[in-house]
């Protein structure tokens, strides 16, 4: 098969929901799924094909679109973390294979003190960059009473969203130059993913570029070892899904499983049917970044891809993949870098290694977050807008406060301090007195709506704020 690597740039912000669920906090998925991609080009091929034709091109494995993945600029491509890989709780300096870790490894391990923990978050390139998380931006939005043209009161609820100006790279397989052309007619371009496409999610652009799909291999000696690259799904011979697959079903003829020595993650979701306006049959899936460790046999595997669902990017794996070779001591063989702000690698990049390193580390990311908070309270109460609520004493400034201090998220506290029927600023005495007037409940939604991302923290320290503020009249006037 013939495969191509494309770039997915992100325009605008895109919603890719993790759940189907329609209450609460909406997490997005930190890569895009294969399948939107499929969507894309489904959509106009079966308008301009036969359904037979159609169906041809896109549901008989003859086109596999993959995930995407985060990425850099130069569209260098990216793998989920192997979940082979273990650090020490305290020690981040050194990290572990855990397939190659023998009775006397572990046993010296004891020895020192080490307790290893899994590594589960990031990305890592064959170069070694590390792409420790994907930029995500959270919004306060609000469902519209369609009878007065503006918000409906009580209807808040919390969007998650990747950043635009990210680049994300995925492969497409074709089985012939005849598919390629006809599905890049409509893959390449400025396209539409995700939910919410007609606000102001949703914008990318598909560009096709030069790099060599390849993943440098390793030879083991007795053994291998299976990354999965996407999410796996397999059904048993009873026709139902399965988390145990055998060796042949991952591409191994002869092989077996090493169980004891296999990390295997699952996960189970259930893909929306935009056209139907339903949810598909729910799949139970092994997750990306699971790694098989098989005795003997030998691959039979020239396409790299396994399973069901394949024509929507499930189904990838890699054999031996040189990004997971280990020392004698089990030590892992492969350094990484965390990339500048181009993705790239940072020059000289230093790892910090000592305790005293990386606490003072984290202290310094601390303070770079208190500074953003300080300089946003400040401009929320002092600034040339100054759209505050006015009038508010300082006794109901100090009961947000102590709200916001108890609360785990911005979502929430909304809903504590806005709920229709039950929030602590629209119903009472209270509510009547203060935050009825002048629409002080409207422009503290709205100045807690702005600064959502920086947490509850920024709600406790503008309460703060506001009640020396609000003290100071009082004062001035004697009392």
């Amino acid at each position: 098969m013939i495969e191509i690597v494309y770039t997915c740039t992100l325009e605008t912000d895109i919603v890719l929901n993790a759940k189907l669920a329609t209450e609460g906090n909406m997490e997005t998925l930190d890569f895009i799924p294969g399948s939107n991609f499929l969507g894309i080009v489904a959509n106009n091929i079966y308008k301009n094909y036969k359904p037979d034709e159609a169906y041809d091109m896109l549901h008989s494995n003859k086109v596999l679109f993959g995930d995407a993945h985060i990425s850099n600029i130069a569209g260098l491509r990216s793998y989920a973390m192997p979940l082979v890989l273990f650090k020490d709780k305290l020690d981040k300096s050194q990290t572990w294979v855990q397939y190659e870790i023998d009775e006397k490894i572990d046993e010296n391990l004891r020895l020192k003190n080490k307790q290893l923990k899994q590594e589960r978050i990031g990305y890592i390139s064959e170069s070694g960059i590390f792409f420790k998380d994907v930029k995500k931006n959270f919004a306060l939005k609000s469902a519209q009473d369609r009878s007065t043209r503006s918000s409906a009161e009580g209807q808040m609820f919390g969007v998650s969203s990747l950043a635009k100006g990210q680049v994300f790279t995925f492969a497409v397989k074709y089985a012939s130059e005849d598919l390629k052309a006809k599905v890049e007619a409509f893959l390449i371009g400025k396209k539409q993913i995700g939910k919410s496409k007609t606000a102001q999610f949703g914008q990318v652009n598909i560009q096709p570029i030069d790099v060599n799909p390849v993943v440098r291999q390793i030879s083991n000696n007795g053994y291998h070892i299976i990354y999965a690259e996407s999410n796996l799904c397999f059904f048993n011979e009873s026709g139902h899904p399965t988390f145990q697959p055998s060796a042949n079903d991952l591409g191994i003829d002869g092989g077996e499983i090493c169980w004891e020595k296999s990390q295997v993650r699952t996960y189970s979701y259930a893909p929306w049917n935009f056209k139907r306006n339903t949810p598909n049959t729910q799949r139970h899936c092994i997750q990306k970044g699971s790694v098989f460790y098989i005795k003997g046999g030998t691959i039979n595997n020239p396409y790299n891809v396994v399973g069901e669902y394949t024509n929507e990017g499930l189904g990838r794996v890699i054999y031996n993949p040189a990004f997971l070779k280990a020392k004698d001591d089990a030590t892992w063989d492969f350094s990484l870098t965390e990339p500048d702000d181009n993705g790239n690698e940072r020059p000289n990049a230093v790892q910090i290694g000592s305790m005293l390193g990386l606490y003072l580390k984290s202290k310094k990311e601390e303070s770079e977050k208190e500074v953003v908070i300080a300089k946003s309270v400040h401009e929320a109460v002092y600034g040339i807008s100054n759209e505050n609520p006015k009038n508010i004493t300082a006794s109901q400034w100090g009961s947000i406060r102590a709200e916001a201090s108890k609360c785990s998220s911005v979502f929430d506290l909304h809903n504590l301090l806005f709920d229709k029927e039950k929030g602590i600023l629209t119903s009472g005495v209270s509510a009547k007195k203060y935050w009825d007037k002048s629409r002080n409940r409207e422009k503290l939604e709205a100045i807690i709506k702005a600064n959502c991302l920086l947490g509850t923290v920024f709600v406790t320290r503008y309460a703060e704020e506001m009640a020396k503020k609000s003290l100071k009249p009082n004062k001035e006037n004697g009392k």
